[in-house]
């Protein structure tokens, strides 16, 4: 049975295969009395910019469990150590249908309803507007070289959607319980091990691009069918209920049930929503704007100093609320150690 440690310390200059000694000597173990050790968060603090630390939490299990218990039970010197339960892996129960599915987009709302689709043993067709994406990426650069866009193949639009071609952030301030999840099948299709537990975790560009191949391949393995160069342009219906989808304005194909993963830059797509009398509900208007800082600026501010190549490129956040109006500005997306891409997907 699993023990979980919190707030170990390192710092920067230590390496992580200190952790089960640091365990070990905490416990009056011999390290060799520790198995199964593992990290399952890592963070910074920097709070105290002459000594910065790598702050990790670890679980573990014990050979001597017994000894182990007995010592901890009555003693508040180990009051960071609990026992924790293994939680069962969750098997879904195979769900047979003959509807036919489709989802539009393959970015990462599109992907993941196609992954959770296939633990369940179903199967569905992918219409994707752009392209694939070792095609994309050609597009992309050439956008980026030469000026030459392609309204359908671009930052914004292809295989993976826009994170495509960021940092791969993963960075999540919701505690659903998917969210492990999410992270588990990002590991397993190809993203460093570490995006399980890293407190702001990211994959990276590059490593992005093969984990969505990886993705698309496990997808058709399962009978998916992935379609790319096909744009949703109409819907169809019959006694009230959606019976089939146009893409590129003359192929009818049948569909059951539909999920519109299409990002916020396919515009048409809610234009055709709203002239098909579709009910669409606003979000609350936020006008956003960029702050660019030289990230040696940024590192020096937070850690005190030129950076530790075992540190993060460091970032920040920044919230405000005005009590009176009720009104707040706060950062969004912050891309430490980024830099600005061009990204439209319209002429213009």
């Amino acid at each position: 049975m699993p023990f979980i440690y919190r707030n170990l310390t390192l710092s920067p200059f230590d390496g992580e295969n200190l952790l089960p000694l640091l365990v070990a000597s905490q416990l009056g173990l011999p390290p060799e009395a520790l198995c199964d050790f593992r990290i399952i968060r890592k963070g910074v603090d920097a709070r105290r910019k002459q000594r910065v630390k790598l702050v990790y939490t670890v679980s573990f299990n014990v050979i001597a469990e017994s000894a182990l218990t007995s010592r901890i039970d009555g003693s508040p010197a180990f009051s960071s150590l609990e026992w924790k339960p293994e939680q069962p892996a969750v098997r879904l129960a195979p769900v047979r249908s003959k509807e036919r599915i489709i989802i539009a987009g393959s970015g990462p709302a599109g992907l993941f309803t196609a992954l959770r689709l296939a633990e369940y043993g179903l199967s569905a067709t992918i219409v994707e507007r752009g392209r694939a994406v070792e095609q994309r990426a050609l597009d992309v650069q050439r956008f980026w070289r030469n000026g030459i866009l392609d309204p359908e193949s671009n930052v914004q639009f292809g295989e993976g959607g826009a994170g495509t071609f960021s940092d791969g952030k993963l960075t999540s301030r919701s505690k659903d319980p998917l969210v492990p999840w999410v992270l588990e099948q990002l590991a397993g299709f190809g993203a460093p091990s570490e995006v399980r537990y890293l407190a702001k975790p990211h994959i990276g560009t590059d490593r992005l691009r093969r984990v969505v191949v990886a993705i698309r391949q496990h997808l058709l393995e399962k009978g998916f069918n992935v379609r790319f160069g096909c744009c949703l342009t109409d819907f169809v219906a019959r006694n009230g209920r959606i019976s089939g989808v146009i893409v590129n304005d003359d192929e009818e194909l049948p569909c059951d049930r539909l999920s519109l993963a299409t990002g916020h830059s396919a515009r048409d797509t809610y234009e055709l929503l709203e002239q098909r009398g579709v009910a669409l509900e606003r979000k609350a208007f936020a006008m956003g704007l960029r702050v660019e800082h030289p990230q040696d600026l940024i590192d020096r501010i937070q850690y005190g100093g030129n950076r530790h190549p075992n540190l993060p490129a460091a970032d920040y956040a920044v919230a405000w609320n005005n009590t009176r109006t009720g009104r707040s500005a706060y950062s969004f997306c912050m891309c430490p150690g980024g830099i600005v891409i061009g990204g439209a997907s319209e002429e213009g």
